[in-house]
């Protein structure tokens, strides 16, 4: 049976109704990722103009920026896998409506549980494309020829307000606080040098790995897919 085509049935109506809560939650997650983005862009801007009325260790101030950018650069990227995650149900949702029974429909919150407990228990088989090396994988990546150019560039704004931080507060130095500069600088490059690897990670698996939308997709095809393994006691 199409349940796209029967609105006013019982099951149909569900899982339509399921469909547009997540389509709205897609739509949260999106505007929140921006709001990151823009707090981040704003607060960075602030902090940098509020150093101009002072002297004494404006280099050091300058990487107040990183209390900012850094924690917002993380939860940028976290949202980004939950939306990932919640595409590829959607797309295994709309196979059902359209009358697919090779899933079975277990309702969002209840799908999402034996998700993460397959997730946990590393029963969700992924295999990377190979037809592609890695590391032409990265210069695409890096060179934006993707077609999910808007996780990187969001990468690169990020990591080019931590840079800045780090280079204002250098370039602003004075000589007498050189050696308080240097541990300050030091803690923060390794701190943005963190963020860079870990997002770094996250935006290559956004695109190609377990993150990305085909993989998601795949795995809620294991997870609802019939027969329905039975729970682990």
């Amino acid at each position: 049976m199409n349940h796209a085509d029967g609105e006013g049935d019982g099951p149909g109506k569900v899982l339509l109704g399921e469909r547009d809560f997540l389509r709205r939650e897609l739509a949260a997650l999106k505007e929140c990722q921006l709001r990151y983005l823009w707090l981040t862009i704003l607060g960075t801007g602030l902090l940098f103009g509020a150093t101009d009325s002072v002297d004494d260790s404006k280099g050091t101030i300058l990487l107040a920026p990183l209390v900012v950018i850094l924690p917002f650069w993380w939860l940028f990227f976290d949202k980004a896998t939950t939306i990932t995650r919640i595409v590829g149900y959607l797309r295994v949702l709309e196979q059902i409506l359209n009358g697919s029974q090779d899933y079975v429909y277990l309702g969002w919150e209840n799908a999402l549980a034996e998700y993460r407990r397959r997730q946990e228990a590393g029963t969700l088989a992924f295999a990377e494309d190979t037809a592609v090396s890695s590391w032409e994988k990265v210069v695409r990546l890096l060179t934006l020829k993707t077609p999910h150019k808007y996780w990187v560039i969001n990468f690169y704004t990020y990591l080019s307000l931590a840079l800045l931080s780090l280079l204002f507060a250098a370039v602003t130095s004075t000589a007498d606080r050189a050696w308080s500069l240097v541990a300050i600088a030091f803690g923060g490059a390794v701190l943005a040098g963190l963020s860079l690897r870990y997002n770094w990670e996250a935006v290559y698996s956004l695109v190609y790995l377990r993150s990305s939308y085909d993989a998601n997709e795949s795995f809620w095809k294991q997870v609802l897919g019939r027969p329905l393994p039975a729970p682990q006691v």
